[in-house]
């Protein structure tokens, strides 16, 4: 018999998940699910550990599964987010077995762990609009995206990324954003890195340059389908390590969810560094 584990957070998704799972154990803050998968993976007593809700449970779950390093425990999702970019990513690409995960690091020294992507720029100031919209779904995303667009300024950037073989490329441009996928979508179906394969041991790189009004149209299209690297305006790179430094400070976000400082208020940087885990989690 397969002994599991259930991680409800009960009010993603509008809570349409409770019904579903009254026995899961249902998280009341930031940090209980990484704390039971943890402890349910070093315990030995469960085979699978399911993470329901969004992309920032499973983040959670994920974590607390990396940290017990027991790859004899997987974690399962059922995903009732707003976006769930690594489900889709997993469930599209027929994905099981050993994945990779992306960890960045701040110029202050903390360490984030992502599943899906992390970026810098415009995306990650559209997510700490969107966390405190009041209203979930790709509908809010959207409008929070077209309202942030008039009057955001661009960063220059320059990235460094290691290759495989040790050599390293770099690039300096402006750019609206820049975007590293583990997996090939923020969510939603929206393909940023569209290219992107949780278990090839790398990271992809998305750059996206300043561009007009009249350009979103097509780029919207070819995000939603699986194109959005072949866009004149965009600009892709894979490695083992990078690292981004940009001439403001910009906000950074890691599967769907806005760094923040010790205020609570969305956190600013000029320089963070990412690099692969191999292999590091059973799902």
């Amino acid at each position: 018999m397969i002994r599991e584990l259930f991680i409800l957070n009960p009010i993603a998704g509008g809570g349409k998940a409770n019904k579903r799972f009254p026995a899961a154990k249902r998280t009341t803050g930031k940090g209980d699910a990484e704390k039971w998968a943890c402890e349910a993976a070093k315990s030995g007593e469960y085979d699978i550990v399911w993470a329901i809700g969004g992309d920032g449970t499973v983040n959670e779950v994920a974590r607390g599964m990396v940290a017990a390093a027991n790859s004899n425990v997987a974690m399962g999702i059922v995903g009732v987010g707003s976006g769930n970019g690594f489900a889709n990513h997993l469930k599209h690409n027929h994905v099981e077995g050993m994945v990779d995960v992306g960890w960045l690091t701040l110029e202050d020294g903390r360490r984030e762990m992502f599943c899906c992507t992390c970026g810098v720029g415009f995306d990650a100031k559209v997510a700490a609009d969107y966390a405190v919209a009041g209203t979930r779904g790709l509908k809010t995303y959207v409008k929070k995206a077209l309202k942030g667009w008039f009057g955001y300024e661009p960063a220059t950037y320059n990235i460094e990324v290691e290759q495989e073989d040790g050599t390293t490329d770099k690039l300096k441009m402006k750019a609206l954003l820049v975007v590293c996928g583990n997996a090939n979508q923020w969510g939603n179906e929206c393909h940023v890195t569209p290219q992107a394969i949780v278990n090839d041991g790398l990271l992809d790189l998305t750059i996206v340059e300043p561009v007009r009004l009249k350009s979103l149209p097509r780029m919207l299209v070819q995000i939603f389908g699986y194109s959005f690297d072949k866009n004149s305006h965009v600009k892709t790179m894979r490695g083992r390590r990078i690292k981004v430094e940009s001439d403001r400070p910009v906000n950074v976000q890691y599967d769907g969810e806005i760094v923040c400082g010790a205020d609570a208020r969305p956190f600013e940087t000029q320089c963070i560094e990412l690099q692969v885990q191999q292999a590091a989690l059973r799902v």
